[in-house]
């Protein structure tokens, strides 16, 4: 990890946490009248008869963070072709390491709740981790020590959050519209055809993406899964190194990502008003299933399925990694903020469900995040230099 990303994803990180603990406050505060009209503020498109209207933490979430999932697609695109997961069998442990740590916390939390309608819908709640805050938090340590682990983890992170989007996109839209997914599937292939002639210019792209984005959000399928199927159909090659649409996009976003549309998707979906009736909802077993998923469920799946795939030859641990760094990368899995509260937003409708679910979330994030960085403390101190 070079220097700049380390200092980006340290900044990113801390303006997310600051952002959280504002949000907080303002919510248990006299500031909190003034946070809930900000978050309910209703803004829209008007255009001759046409109107489109939502409040603003919607256009975050629908519509800003498609950028959030534009860059997630960039760069799995980079790390299938070019990167760490184009090589050899590299690939195959932490791709079976996330899908280990999805299945694991989604089964903890299915346990937890089956036979309750309403809150079974949030058993993928606890299987999504948060990139963007584990791997800030870590890179707050000494960027040689923790490097393996921020690489196993980053790499987790890019299979984690396809799988997240995709079960987005599959379990939990609305009433599909098969015109609108027809029309959708065609301006996805417009964009690909875009790439395969390889057109330079990226105003087609964010044309055809806007269609994109509105066709999904016709067809009942979530609306940011646009920015997945962008950053896929952008052009990776160029004539000369780093010139290509690829590499120019994604350096024009990551700033404007990492330093400002996270920390905006924080403060809006942190606002928590903290009660004697919420601190008691942590006791159902809704909160119980996504704390336990991801606090537990993620170390055990995620190390579980990689022990195992090592153990059958199904795929290789690279030299540099040591069975300490997938154990602590995998208590770092458990920190699932971003995307864990946004599978909660889409998955339960109901407002204080959703803020049980946020606090919940919030609340193993801590506990996760507090036992990472204890344990890393303790193995940089005692076991600085052993090996397996």
């Amino acid at each position: 990890m070079n220097s700049i990303s380390h200092k980006a994803n340290r900044l990113s990180g801390l303006l997310m946490a600051t952002a959280m603990i504002v949000a907080l406050v303002m919510a248990n505060t006299q500031f909190s009248e003034f946070y809930h009209l900000l978050h309910h503020t209703i803004a829209g498109v008007h255009i001759g008869e046409f109107s489109y209207e939502k409040p603003i933490y919607l256009w975050i979430n629908e519509g800003l963070l498609v950028l959030f999932f534009l860059k997630i697609g960039l760069e799995t695109k980079r790390e299938l072709l070019v990167g760490g997961l184009s090589a050899g069998r590299v690939w195959r442990l932490p791709l079976i390491a996330a899908l280990g740590g999805m299945v694991a916390p989604a089964s903890i939390y299915a346990a937890l709740n089956f036979g309750d309608r309403e809150a079974i819908g949030g058993w993928a709640v606890p299987a999504a981790t948060d990139a963007v805050l584990a791997i800030g938090i870590l890179s707050l340590f000494s960027s040689r020590k923790v490097a393996p682990l921020i690489a196993f983890l980053t790499i987790i992170a890019v299979f984690d959050d396809i799988g997240a989007i995709g079960i987005v996109g599959i379990f939990y839209g609305d009433t599909v519209n098969l015109p609108a997914v027809w029309i959708a599937v065609a301006l996805a292939g417009v964009l690909f055809a875009l790439s395969a002639f390889r057109l330079r210019s990226l105003t087609p792209y964010f044309v055809t993406t806007a269609f994109l984005w509105a066709a999904l959000l016709a067809s009942g399928l979530h609306a940011t899964l646009a920015g997945v199927v962008l950053g896929f159909a952008i052009p990776l090659r160029a004539e000369k190194e780093g010139n290509a649409p690829h590499d120019r996009l994604k350096r024009d976003i990551s700033p404007v990502v990492m330093l400002a549309i996270v920390p905006a998707f924080a403060f809006f979906n942190s606002g928590i008003t903290i009660s004697g009736e919420s601190i008691r909802s942590l006791l159902t077993p809704m909160s119980f299933g996504i704390a336990a998923g991801l606090v537990i469920g993620k170390p055990i799946g995620i190390t579980g399925a990689a022990y195992l795939a090592a153990k059958f030859s199904i795929a290789e641990r690279p030299e540099y990694l040591r069975w300490t760094d997938i154990g602590l990368a995998s208590i770092f899995g458990g920190i699932g903020f971003t995307m864990s509260i946004f599978i909660a937003s889409v998955a339960f409708p109901a407002e204080d469900q959703l803020n049980t679910a946020r606090l919940a979330v919030l609340s193993a994030s801590i506990v996760a995040s507090f036992l990472g960085v204890s344990l890393l403390q303790v193995r940089q101190r005692f076991w600085p230099q052993r090996g397996n």
